[in-house]
């Protein structure tokens, strides 16, 4: 057990045992979540175009964050298997307190997979500050209508 870590972050632990005639070492690093901010309530999905030129798919997320500063949202599109057909992050400015965080995922990449939805959405939130740590995840946060990729514009 540690104890005793109060900030997020990265953390490497060593481990080393030893024995007549025998040493060994490993060494690991692990991620500990600053609990700067979190998702609240249910995400949602809207398409930006109109039918047949769907511009973009986007993943509106309600985030309550701790401090302001920068963060990261990541979203990964799957279809009913499970196949990933798109997976992309982007960075985001938070403000302290409840709001909206939307990530835009580009109609050319669902597309371009030919794999009609509905789609299932997988969320990531990240803390930025200093590197990418994650503070929230949302697997299966929600699962889109039925669009078909083709209506997706190129």
């Amino acid at each position: 057990t540690i104890a005793g870590l109060t900030r997020g972050g990265y953390y490497l632990v060593r481990v080393t045992a030893r024995a007549a005639g025998f040493a060994r070492e490993r060494q690991t690093i692990f991620a500990m979540s600053p609990k700067t901010a979190a998702f609240v309530g249910a995400p949602r999905a809207h398409i930006e175009g109109a039918a047949g030129s769907y511009s973009a798919l986007v993943i509106d997320a309600n985030v309550n964050a701790v401090r302001a500063g920068a963060f990261a949202l990541s979203a990964t599109v799957r279809d009913t298997r499970g196949q990933i057909i798109v997976s992309l992050t982007a960075p985001l400015t938070l403000t302290a307190g409840a709001q909206t965080a939307s990530l835009a995922i580009p109609g050319r990449d669902i597309r371009a997979r030919g794999i009609d939805g509905p789609y299932t959405i997988d969320l990531i939130l990240m803390d930025a500050a200093w590197t990418a740590v994650q503070v929230d995840e949302s697997p299966n946060a929600l699962t889109t209508d039925a669009y078909r990729a083709s209506d997706f514009s190129r």
